[in-house]
């Protein structure tokens, strides 16, 4: 689980953005919801005002096959970029901020900084480091393997071989963003987020990464591209619903191995819910793997379920 900025990612990419009691391996972070750009100059610079904020993001996430669930918490510093008015800049942002990803088998903690030069581009360079532990569920823990070409399946990750970890992750990622269609009516939005991840972890040649759901070596690039195509339909002036569809595609360039799912998602979005809740964003995700990274491709052609909701918050702002 990421939104992206999601699921996650990670990615909410389309839809959006607890720990639980039964979770075990993560799901992907929710997809991330980018504010996309409107055709008109409308200056939503930083929580839909051209103002500098401080704001909280909120992604809770959980998912079937694999079973898991992630939390993740951003508090933020947020500047207009480019205050001249027009459709390139009314989104033009800096954000500097601190993040923590939690699930019931790991936590992630760090910082962040997010650049957005041009309404529909969006650059972001994360550090955090990890920690992950045994959960009293199989297939959640740190669990060592030869090399990319071992199977994971869960059977070989019983919870009495699962150990605990720790190391560090510089994340890098870029997304691209339209909306086609009127500011107030019907439109169509185009979503595409790019993320390299560099994980450095535990003390083993290979483990298995569960936040990705592959084999990665102690020092590894992680990479996944996620895209959506989602038709936008105003309810009201701040009620929209969102249909559409996802593709998340993610591998381990060094394995040649690829994981692959298609999505179908809705997500209805509330704006201006209070003055400190500034939007507020239910999904669902249901799909199939039509690929995995996986020797013996056991998740391929099966069922995915993700169910979530992202929130955003005005904690404080300044200037006129």
């Amino acid at each position: 689980m990421r939104p992206n900025r999601a699921l996650l990612a990670a990615a909410a990419v389309a839809v959006g953005g607890l720990a639980v009691t039964s979770a075990r391996a993560a799901v992907p972070t929710p997809p991330p919801q980018p504010e996309a750009p409107a055709p008109a100059s409308t200056g939503r610079h930083c929580l839909e005002e051209t103002r500098t904020k401080i704001g909280m993001g909120h992604n809770l996430g959980g998912a079937i096959n694999p079973l898991g669930a992630e939390q993740m918490l951003s508090l933020y510093l947020c500047v207009p970029l480019i205050r001249e008015p027009g459709l390139f800049f009314d989104l033009t942002n800096v954000q500097v901020g601190l993040v923590n990803y939690l699930s019931p088998a790991y936590v992630h903690q760090g910082g962040y900084v997010e650049i957005t030069p041009l309404s529909p581009l969006v650059l972001r360079a994360e550090l955090t480091g990890v920690a992950m532990w045994p959960f009293p569920v199989r297939g959640a823990g740190y669990f060592a393997y030869d090399g990319y070409e071992d199977d994971f399946q869960e059977s070989t990750r019983p919870t009495d071989i699962a150990r605990s970890a720790g190391g560090m992750i510089v994340t890098l990622s870029a997304t691209l963003r339209a909306r086609i269609g009127s500011p107030r009516g019907p439109g169509l939005i185009v979503v595409d987020t790019f993320i390299a991840d560099r994980w450095s972890v535990g003390d083993e040649s290979f483990s298995y990464n569960m936040r990705r759901d592959l084999i990665v070596a102690q020092q590894d690039w992680v990479i996944r591209n996620t895209g959506a195509l989602i038709g936008e339909f105003p309810v009201t002036p701040d009620t929209s619903l969102r249909v559409g569809a996802s593709d998340w595609l993610t591998t381990a360039p060094a394995s040649g191995r690829v994981t692959n799912v298609l999505f179908g998602l809705a997500s209805v979005r509330f704006l201006r819910v209070t003055p400190t809740v500034r939007e507020v964003s239910p999904f669902v995700l249901m799909g199939a793997y039509t690929h995995h990274a996986s020797s013996s491709q056991f998740r391929t052609a099966e069922p995915i379920l993700m169910l979530g909701a992202s929130a955003s918050y005005e904690l404080a702002s300044f200037g006129p």
